[in-house]
């Protein structure tokens, strides 16, 4: 006798969606839980459907819009008031189901062994005066925070505005112990997949890369090798020359070098910033 599931392979798929989206991007989805850093921690959506769907396992979580996208007006998305349901997570880390189960009103009892996870929880759930919080960000953003952005200022490659910095991509590179040319260790070009996480590189979701021989960057569509539109070289942005603690040099062709035996030669890693997003 097979038991029903207690997610239907629909709703399953339209979670995963949605977990995809905020594992991406979770200091916009869900920036509690930067506090502090927890290993393996869940996606917030995940564990709201959970707890959701254990409290009316008969509701539909979610309706479709006639694009096939999820509807804003899916039950997932609007208030809801369990306050007659108590959460107990014995096994709570990084706090996220007790975090998800508090904000649809749920009583929520948690504990762990581990004393970080014990100051993330309580801090995350505390109850905090917003206004004075926002009076410390003001104070810290004229303090600190304008010494900090002036350290991370970009030039925007298309109206040559200044900009915030976001991430720095870096490539870090040794000398070939048989040819003494440069070598870049990196395992693929490939800086993102797009700006859709839920769909492939393509023309309407052009993948970044860089160039391996000129470090240009370029756009990329999944489906042939890429040509470089500066110095106009074919590669595949999703080749490398560093794998598994070995290296292959482009120049003299000489593969399988220990990157271990090379540091202990006496070499060091240097760097190459090679794109900033902003």
């Amino acid at each position: 006798m097979s038991r029903a599931k207690f997610v239907d392979s629909r709703t399953e798929e339209l979670i995963s969606k949605l977990t995809q989206d905020e594992t991406g991007k979770r200091q916009y989805y869900r920036p509690v839980y930067s506090l502090h850093k927890w290993w393996a921690r869940r996606p917030g959506a995940l564990f709201r459907s959970i707890v959701l769907l254990a409290s009316d396992p008969e509701s539909e979580l979610f309706t479709t819009a006639a694009n096939g996208t999820i509807s804003s007006q899916s039950n997932y998305f609007q208030d809801h008031d369990l306050k007659d349901m108590v959460i107990l997570d014995p096994f709570m880390g990084g706090g996220t189901i007790l975090a998800e189960a508090n904000r649809v009103g749920a009583k929520v009892i948690g504990c762990d062994l581990n004393p970080v996870s014990f100051w993330i929880v309580r801090e995350t759930l505390r109850p905090i005066d917003l206004e004075k919080l926002a009076g410390y960000f003001r104070q810290l953003e004229k303090t600190a925070g304008e010494n900090i952005r002036s350290l991370y200022r970009t030039q925007c490659v298309h109206c040559k505005s200044e900009s915030d910095s976001l991430y720095a991509f870096w490539v870090r590179y040794v000398t070939c112990p048989h040819c003494g040319e440069n070598v870049y260790l990196f395992k693929r070009t490939l800086l993102n997949k797009g700006t859709s996480r839920t769909q492939p590189p393509s023309r309407t979701n052009p993948a970044a890369v860089f160039c391996p021989h000129c470090f240009a960057l370029n756009e990329w569509y999944g489906e042939e090798d890429s040509s470089c539109q500066s110095c106009r070289c074919d590669f595949d942005p999703q080749e490398g020359t560093y794998n598994r603690g070995y290296y292959t040099c482009p120049h003299c062709g000489e593969n399988k070098i220990s990157l271990i035996e090379t540091l202990q030669a006496g070499q060091k890693l240097r760097e190459k910033l090679v794109a900033i997003e902003y």
